[in-house]
């Protein structure tokens, strides 16, 4: 992974990209390279969320030695489980011997399924939703993921923790003052992720703005690096959806428009760019 567009000499648009030895991954034979390419931005963010930020339990060796006791235990909401960040996120979140509710499109329901969840809830009534969240999980929620960070996702989360103990919510986005306020009149606690803080470089985010350089995450994420290969082996780590585009580097434009309007769900978008 690297930092596209934050640096002359570090931009992913380009036959060959220069990368940090300690923050690559070595591709297992049964993952190709267009679905390895899907792999490294979307898995980071959602590890970072969940080991990192909230602080759960790292998984274990293999999924053999998840206990029956553990996987019955604690649930966690993924909101957006169908995206690409929230797909691994599920399969994380059950390798740490979690349950998963989770919340997206019902065009998507088997999807997230097969990667995992425990249950699965419709996005589009907010009022319905939480309360199926709640009934799902027996109103014993304390932790959510929200992927998508807009809309009404924010106020989902904040409501369906109702759980005993302490409250938390990481979100790809930061919270509005609307989700703040609620977020403190719930005993919530919000945090934001940001994967570009794991190569431990000053973050600029525009208007004087810098985010300062953090060690502590550029040592979880060489760490995750090494143990990619782990989770494609011991845990059967799947591979998000891809979807192969065509043009090369001079087709990445309408890829980005496809995502601007919308028309990119539950995939990612792969380019070939030179012929290896």
């Amino acid at each position: 992974m690297v930092h596209g567009g934050a640096r002359a000499d570090r931009g992913a648009f380009a036959e060959y990209a220069r990368a940090d030895s300690d923050l690559v991954w070595l591709v297992p034979d049964s993952v190709s390279l267009r679905e390895a390419a899907g792999v490294t931005a979307t898995l980071a963010t959602a590890a970072q969320s969940l080991f990192h930020i909230l602080d759960l339990p790292y998984p274990v060796q293999s999924s053999a030695d998840l206990s029956d006791a553990s996987a019955q235990s604690n649930w966690i909401l993924i909101y957006g489980g169908s995206s690409s960040v929230g797909l691994f996120a599920i399969q994380l979140a059950k390798f740490a011997g979690l349950k998963v509710v989770t919340v997206c499109s019902p065009k998507n329901f088997e999807l997230v399924k097969q990667h995992g969840a425990d249950a699965v809830v419709d996005y589009r009534d907010s009022q319905v939703a939480i309360q199926a969240i709640r009934k799902a999980t027996s109103s014993s929620l304390t932790v959510a993921f929200d992927c998508i960070g807009e809309g009404d996702s924010p106020i989902i989360c904040i409501e369906a923790i109702t759980g005993e103990g302490e409250r938390r919510i990481v979100s790809v986005t930061p919270p509005s003052d609307t989700a703040t306020q609620l977020a403190a009149k719930s005993r919530v606690k919000l945090n934001r992720v940001m994967a570009f803080t794991l190569f431990g470089l000053p973050v600029p985010l525009g208007l004087d703005i810098t985010v300062p350089a953090n060690p502590r995450d550029r040592a979880f994420f060489v760490k995750l690096n090494q143990h990619i290969p782990v989770l494609f082996r011991n845990f059967g780590l799947k591979v998000n959806p891809i979807t192969d585009m065509e043009g090369g580097l001079d087709g990445i434009p309408a890829g980005f428009e496809l995502m601007k309007d919308g028309k990119v769900s539950a995939s990612k978008l792969v380019y070939k760019v030179a012929d290896v």
